[in-house]
């Protein structure tokens, strides 16, 4: 038998003390005001279908701090071990969006009853989590905030300037304000954001009219509309491939997929070589087909891999983020050109 895993042992020990703890926790008053702060995700892709939504700042701070789809306390039944940092697998935190595509979300669909089911865990556990935190236990060595980074971005409140580039960027969720930010959304019942409307209408973060209550939180409408690269290269790759690729899995984040996917995508150059006229030679599609056949985008296995179900591997982009379709009919439409770099 196997000794487990330091980290493993770790995890033990932290459950068993922050449970000890946490029932002992005083989550103080809920201040109403403060707990309807809207901020907004930042993950640097106009064309990233996540570009722009609200959040509520506590829920924000938990959904990136805690893994949401893709790290650690991640609802991803299919997230590798590796990914979890020794967080117990069903332990999730995912309070995301239930839906990004309209104001309405169908009550019946998986992300609310994901929404649903992981809000009440949070706030079941509300004590041992603002513990955890207070205790530095959680996130654990700085893996929170740099996985948030990496993985989702920054989360930012756009002041009256509504601008995503300047806007004052909410604190980490180990520090003093961040911590005061958590405490008082769980003091508050967590209450969430489910889904994002257009902004147009109204400003952003303003409820949407009339489906501004959703079957588990509320609708607040985005700060803008994602939008679909130009049809060059160089527009694809730093709007698409390099902040929803290149930093983290076929980049120097973490984790780091390029030998098992043999694709480096971490400059444009790198990935243009990786991609065009090249034979798949990843694990899962090694000899499938061209990843990049310039002239003939229905022959070309990348633009396949980023549909719902390629014939080959998980699709991409990883887990849960889907590209517009019009997104995708532009990367067609470079590569039926002949695929030119520029």
């Amino acid at each position: 038998m196997h000794a487990p895993a330091p980290i493993a042992l770790w995890w033990i020990w932290a459950l068993a003390m922050v449970g000890a703890l946490g029932c002992r926790t005083d989550l103080g008053e809920c201040d109403e005001a403060a707990v309807r702060r809207v901020v907004f995700l930042d993950t640097g892709s106009s064309a990233d279908p996540r570009q722009g939504i609200p959040m509520y700042a506590g829920q924000a701070l938990v959904v990136a701090s805690c893994g949401a789809d893709r790290f650690c306390h991640a609802s991803s039944p299919n997230l590798a071990e590796d990914m979890r940092f020794g967080a117990p697998a069903g332990l999730s935190f995912d309070v995301s969006l239930a839906c990004l595509d309209g104001e309405f979300c169908d009550e019946d669909s998986d992300g609310v009853a994901r929404l649903r089911r992981d809000q009440k865990r949070v706030f079941d556990m509300a004590r041992a989590i603002l513990s955890s935190v207070e205790s530095g236990w959680m996130p654990p060595d700085g893996v929170g905030e740099r996985l948030a980074r990496e993985h989702f971005g920054r989360l930012v409140d756009v002041g009256p300037r509504l601008d995503l580039d300047e806007g004052e960027e909410l604190p980490p969720i180990g520090s003093a304000e961040g911590t005061e930010i958590l405490r008082n959304w769980l003091a508050c019942g967590a209450p969430v954001v489910e889904s994002t409307g257009l902004p147009t209408g109204g400003r952003p973060g303003d409820l949407c009219g009339t489906a501004a209550s959703g079957t588990v939180g509320d609708c607040r409408r985005r700060i803008f509309e994602p939008r679909a690269p130009e049809p060059r290269w160089s527009s694809i790759y730093e709007d698409v491939i390099f902040p929803m690729c290149g930093v983290a899995c076929h980049g120097d984040g973490t984790p780091n997929y390029i030998v098992e996917s043999a694709l480096d995508l971490s400059s444009s150059q790198l990935a243009y070589d990786s991609i065009v006229g090249e034979m798949a030679a990843g694990r899962a599609c090694a000899g499938r087909g061209i990843l990049v056949d310039p002239g003939n985008s229905a022959g070309s296995l990348f633009l396949d891999k980023l549909t719902t179900h390629p014939i080959c591997g998980d699709p991409m982009p990883s887990l849960a983020v889907r590209l517009d379709d019009e997104v995708i009919a532009v990367i067609a439409a470079w590569i039926d050109a002949g695929a030119p770099f520029d």
